[in-house]
């Protein structure tokens, strides 16, 4: 089974405006029309069993929203859901209950678009209940252009994080840091966060840095992701067929992992 960790869509009604948004803002060019029922098309085509699809709630008001709409395509053949809190919203609390009702294994969290610093002090609690839930969570990490200045999460910040809280379930995206992954090597590997690859096909990482990265790390601690649809699904996981590692470690880079977080 071939999961993709990391991919993204929206509802019908949203889909034109929200691409259209962030690929002026990426400047990267969508491989989709950003609709669920495009998401599942495309994965197929590229030979992907199981999509996870991040929903991010950029503000406290729309996060209700967003977690119903996770937990009503969570339901779709080959479709993964994680929902989101906002760490603004007064009833966070309720809504990781809530989230655990509805069936949700996992939120996403965005710091550059939820506007908080991985390893501030106020997150802390927030993450300790998401670890109580037995939730898991899904970072963006490192370098996003809609606040190419500000480094939210960097990874000396996540670990500062983790080791805070260390019974969340800390998943970074980007290989923790897809511009800088020198940082990844000095803070990351070796701890118990999972990384996902989305977005190293692009060449951000040379393939025996990454190699090495995930040597080091446990390939057992690696997933696959992409970021669709900013980037293709089959490219990646070409990628991860093609590096040096033995074929059990890219099976679990692949899919095992991912199958055995999510229960699949």
């Amino acid at each position: 089974m071939i999961v993709d960790f990391h991919t993204h869509a929206f509802t019908d009604a949203l889909a034109e405006k929200a691409i259209g948004k962030l690929a002026k803002v990426s400047g990267m060019p969508p491989q989709s029309d950003g609709t669920v029922s495009d998401l599942q098309k495309k994965m197929r085509e590229q030979g992907v069993d199981t999509a996870v699809v991040l929903n991010i709630a950029t503000t406290a008001h729309s996060m209700h929203k967003v977690n119903d709409f996770a937990a009503q395509i969570n339901a779709l053949p080959g479709i993964v859901a994680f929902g989101s809190l906002h760490p603004d919203a007064e009833d966070w609390r309720e809504e990781i209950a809530r989230a655990k009702e509805m069936g949700l294994k996992g939120v996403k969290l965005h710091p550059h678009y939820q506007g908080f610093f991985v390893d501030e002090e106020r997150m802390f609690p927030l993450y300790e209940a998401l670890a109580e839930a037995g939730l898991l969570v899904t970072f963006h990490a490192g370098y996003d252009p809609v606040s190419p200045d500000v480094n939210y999460c960097t990874p000396k910040a996540a670990r500062m994080a983790h080791e805070a809280v260390p019974g969340m379930k800390m998943i970074l995206a980007h290989m923790g840091e897809i511009k800088e992954p020198g940082e990844t090597e000095e803070y990351l590997i070796g701890t118990d966060i999972l990384l996902d690859t989305a977005l190293c096909a692009r060449g951000n990482i040379p393939e025996e840095q990454l190699t090495r990265m995930i040597r080091r790390h446990g390939a057992e601690k690696v997933l696959l992701g992409s970021d669709f649809p900013w980037h293709r699904s089959e490219e990646e996981i070409a990628l991860i067929r093609s590096l040096p590692l033995t074929e059990e470690e890219k099976a679990m880079i692949l899919g095992g992992n991912a199958q055995r977080l999510l229960g699949l």
